[in-house]
């Protein structure tokens, strides 16, 4: 199988995610109007730490041309398999419809898995029937302590509004406090919470 499965130890247990190479996958960290990166996207952590390691964006390189094999989605789906949950893209983005429209048929095709597929895509969450019922799609908003309601789906919360946040219909991102681990949280891939609020890190 041709296929390159990130595991982070942030996620839960046997949680796989499928990644691309941060930046040149991710038009939409792009301000259309000023071309200049958005501030979230500008701190992306997906471009320090062990994302830098050679192997690390090896497998995210790979990952951008094999999408495109005819056996691509069979062969996500068998290694999805029953899983309970995956997530999409812990690094870069669904970057054009065409990928976009497979990843739509592994979902269908594993439908007793929960996905979480976050994105800053602002033409994703409507462009196709996602299936509801085991896919949750956020998309983020691009700025700081700031986010439209009934819009974005997750935002990026810096030291100072991370409080303030406590009690509204932000679901805080329990992660900073036990040991940045999703733990027993499941928030994201929830798709009754309507905005998931992460600390900056």
């Amino acid at each position: 199988m041709s296929i390159k499965i990130s595991t982070t130890e942030k996620m839960p247990k046997g949680c796989g995610s499928w990644s691309l190479p941060a930046r040149t996958t991710c038009p939409g960290s792009i301000n259309p109007l000023t071309r200049q990166v958005y501030e979230v996207c500008a701190e992306c952590y997906a471009t320090k730490g062990r994302y830098k390691f050679g192997k690390v964006q090896a497998a995210r390189q790979h990952n951008k041309t094999d999408w495109r094999r005819d056996e691509w989605v069979s062969d996500m789906v068998q290694w999805i398999g029953t899983k309970e949950y995956f997530r999409w893209f812990d690094s870069g983005d669904c970057y054009c419809e065409e990928l976009a429209s497979k990843i739509y048929d592994v979902l269908y095709f594993t439908e007793y898995t929960k996905h979480w597929l976050p994105t800053k895509q602002q033409w994703l969450p409507e462009r196709f029937d996602w299936p509801t019922w085991n896919t949750t799609i956020r998309l983020s908003s691009p700025i700081k302590d700031y986010y439209t309601a009934g819009v974005h789906r997750s935002v990026v919360l810096t030291e100072d509004t991370y409080d303030n946040y406590k009690g509204t219909d932000v679901h805080l991102c329990p992660a900073p406090s036990q040991e940045n681990k999703c733990g027993d949280c499941r928030a994201c891939w929830d798709n009754t919470i309507a905005v998931i609020g992460y600390k900056e890190h």
